[in-house]
């Protein structure tokens, strides 16, 4: 996998559109297919997703730190970051 932009990632909804944006510039436009309530759903769901994304890949690589050598611990560090970062896949926070 290559490289991607680090930073916090965000979504904002502007009337019909929404946005993924990443610290320094938009990184993608989402258009539901049509204005049926259920897919502007959709479409708001994908972009909390997306702008998730890095940091659910620094709670798993953390987890995955956390994890070699031990025989499955609990880590409260790992359990925190992986909390907060679906929290905002799931539009909680």
């Amino acid at each position: 996998m290559g490289d991607f932009t680090n930073g916090q990632w965000a979504f904002e909804k502007i009337d019909n559109r929404t946005f993924i944006d990443a610290p320094s510039f938009t990184i993608a436009e989402l258009r539901s297919r049509s204005s049926l309530k259920e897919h502007q759903d959709e479409t708001l769901a994908n972009a909390r997703l997306i702008a998730a994304a890095p940091d659910m890949h620094e709670a798993l690589k953390l987890y995955t730190a956390h994890q070699q050598g031990t025989r499955g611990h609990y880590c409260s560090e790992c359990h925190n970051e992986i909390d907060k970062a679906l929290a905002k896949a799931e539009g909680k926070v």
